[in-house]
């Protein structure tokens, strides 16, 4: 390991250790159940980043030959797995949500493509190595480390695909509200500390000698609920939380949150950010990988 590469890696580490999301929401699974129908319906329906691939996939001309398998780590409700199925690919949806699994078995039975679903923590399965095609990762927490990062990569014989935040993404806030609810509930707003940022994975690649591409793809969602579809969900989401709430009657302060926060009858959340969809081939660069692996 260079010392680029080891620059890139503590700086990695050090912005996965600001992060408060990891502290608050120390059983991910747990919050992804919670919300698998409310994702599937917002931000899982953001199909830019998708789009974008699959056009990059289509003019490298990644389809020709045999057919391609495909790894999707921390797949969420099928947004890269459904349509890369149907262009061909045995594709491996693998998540730590058995909700979200539910949902994209549902979603390939209705579109009537084949998927291996797969239950559990990428980080403490065991996998062989340069087993598929093309590995993705996109948007997953798991991988907002070095660690997971150099794993993932040592899954694929050929492309890697790592989708990440090019910068801070826009909040969209209501006039009658100046707080977030995790502001309300938890003290403080709940953040990545920057670890979710495209820019580790691309200077580690570059450090390591590969030549990634960054495709920036501006991405945005908006999810409208009832008010006691809000407040139901809200309340399943907090309780994987609850030891870290300061409010004594935090139930009490989602409901008045909603409330306060209707438009036309509805609970509106939206969002908006740059994302970069990096891809990067490990074809040429094999013994570089070993080595750092």
């Amino acid at each position: 390991m260079n010392r680029r590469e080891e620059f890139w890696i503590k700086c990695w580490r050090d912005a996965a250790e600001r992060s408060l999301y990891r502290e608050a929401f120390s059983e991910e699974r747990k919050c992804w159940d919670a919300s698998a129908d409310y994702y599937d319906t917002g931000m899982g329906s953001s199909n830019e980043r998708v789009d974008v691939l699959l056009e990059y996939l289509k003019c490298q001309g990644f389809w020709e030959g045999t057919q391609k398998r495909v790894l999707d780590i921390g797949s969420g409700t099928g947004s890269f797995v459904l349509p890369l199925a149907e262009c061909g690919a045995a594709v491996t949806a693998l998540d730590c949500s058995a909700e979200m699994n539910r949902i994209v078995c549902q979603k390939a039975q209705e579109k009537g493509v084949d998927v291996k679903v797969q239950t559990g923590d990428f980080n403490r399965l065991p996998f062989e190595t340069q087993a598929y095609d093309l590995v993705i990762g996109s948007m997953n927490p798991g991988l907002y480390h070095p660690e997971p990062f150099l794993k993932m990569l040592s899954l694929s014989r050929d492309l890697v695909v790592y989708v990440g935040i090019c910068d801070t993404p826009v909040k969209q806030k209501s006039e009658k509200c100046h707080k977030s609810l995790d502001e309300i509930l938890l003290g403080h707003t709940l953040t990545h500390g920057g670890s979710n940022q495209v820019k580790y994975p691309y200077q580690l690649l570059k450090a390591m000698g590969y030549e990634p591409t960054v495709l920036p793809v501006q991405c945005q969602w908006r999810c409208a609920e009832e008010e006691n579809q809000a407040v139901e969900r809200l309340v399943r989401h907090y309780e994987t939380v609850e030891t870290g709430i300061t409010v004594k009657k935090w139930r009490e302060a989602i409901r008045n949150y909603v409330k306060d926060n209707l438009e036309e009858g509805h609970f509106i959340n939206e969002g908006k950010t740059v994302m970069g969809v990096l891809v990067c081939s490990l074809k040429l660069e094999e013994t570089a990988l070993e080595m750092t692996v």
